[in-house]
C-alpha cells in the first residue's frame, strides 16, 4: 500500500492514509509529506474521494463500512494496482520465491539502461531507499502477489514465474488450482509478449509443457534451456557463472566470467531471469 501511495503522489493525486502501528513506511511516506493517521476512524475519510485498501483490511473495518455507507468509491489495492499497471508496458515477476530480487534486479538493470521504468515492487530497494519509484518511460516493473489470485489482475507484456511451491493452500484449496493460476498468469500475456520461466522448477516444467499459446523463454542450469548458467563460482561474496543464451533461431551465444555482486544458486537463477527478459 504504501508503495502504490507514492506512486499516486507522484502522479499529482492527494494522497493520505492509515495504519494501525508507527512503522518504517509510514516514516517514509511522512518524508515525502503523504499524510498517515495511526489508527482507524472514521474521522479520518474526510473530503475523501476514493478509499482504497488491502487485503488485510476486514468487512467491518470502521473506515471501510463508512466509505460504503457514504457512496465514496472502495475498491482494493489490487484493482488500483491493475489500473495503474495499464498506465504502462508492464513486466510482472511472480513465483513462490525470489520474485522481490527478482523485481529489484530487473528494475535496476533497466534503470540503468535509461528506460526510466516505474517499479512497484514488495520489498524495499537499496539503491532508491524505497520500495516504488515514478518514471518518466514506457515500462513498469511490478511484484505480482500470488497468494490470494490477485496477480491474475494484472495485465502484463513480460510475465515471469521464478518458481512454484505448494503455498497458499488456504486460499487455493488445493496445488492443482494454484498451478492452473500460474498457468492463467503465463498464457494470458498478449501475443507480441512472452513469458519467462524457471525450467529447473518440476512444476513449471511440467505447465509449460502443456501450454502451446504463448510465447516462453526458459532459463536455469539444465541443457534444455534458453538462458543457461554453467562453471557456477563463488568468491567475496560475489558469484561468477558462464552464461549461454539461445535465440530465436536456435543459436548459442556463450559469454565467459558473468559476474554479480550477490552468493548463492538461487540468485544466479534471478540473474538468469533477469537476463532473460
Amino acid at each position: 500500500m504504501s508503495g502504490i501511495a507514492e506512486i499516486l503522489n507522484g502522479l499529482g493525486y492527494s494522497v493520505q492514509g492509515s495504519d494501525i502501528n508507527l512503522n518504517s513506511n509510514i516514516l517514509r511516506l511522512r518524508e515525502r509529506r503523504i499524510k498517515v493517521y495511526i489508527g482507524h476512524s472514521q474521522k479520518n475519510l474526510k473530503n475523501v474521494d476514493l478509499a482504497i485498501y488491502s487485503s488485510a483490511i476486514k468487512k467491518n473495518n470502521k473506515e471501510l463500512k463508512f466509505a460504503k455507507s457514504n457512496l465514496i468509491p472502495s475498491i482494493s489495492r489490487s484493482n488500483i494496482l491493475a489500473q495503474l499497471v495499464n498506465l504502462k508496458k508492464t513486466i510482472a515477476i511472480s513465483g513462490s520465491h525470489g520474485k522481490t530480487t527478482t523485481t529489484s534486479l530487473i528494475a535496476s538493470v533497466l534503470s540503468k539502461s535509461n528506460f526510466k521504468p516505474t517499479i512497484i515492487n514488495g520489498g524495499i530497494i537499496k539503491e532508491y531507499g524505497t520500495n516504488t519509484k515514478l518514471g518518466s518511460g514506457k515500462w513498469m516493473v511490478v511484484e505480482a502477489d500470488e497468494s490470494d489470485s490477485t496477480f491474475l489482475e494484472l495485465s502484463s507484456v513480460i510475465s515471469v514465474v521464478t518458481n512454484i511451491d505448494e503455498e497458499h493452500l488456504d486460499h487455493y484449496k488445493s496445488f492443482s488450482n494454484l498451478k492452473k493460476s500460474f498457468k492463467k498468469f503465463i498464457t494470458q500475456v498478449p501475443f507480441y509478449g512472452y513469458a519467462v520461466v524457471c525450467n529447473d522448477n518440476k512444476h513449471i516444467k511440467q505447465l509449460i509443457n502443456k501450454i502451446t499459446t504463448t510465447k516462453i523463454i526458459k532459463y536455469g542450469f539444465n541443457s534444455d534451456n534458453d538462458v543457461r548458467a554453467t562453471n557456477i563460482r563463488f568468491k567475496d561474496n560475489k558469484t561468477s557463472f558462464d552464461l549461454s543464451v539461445r535465440d530465436d533461431d536456435n543459436k548459442t551465444k556463450k559469454y565467459k566470467n558473468f559476474l554479480i555482486p550477490l552468493i548463492g544458486r538461487y540468485n544466479v537463477l534471478n540473474a538468469l531471469a533477469t537476463i532473460a527478459v
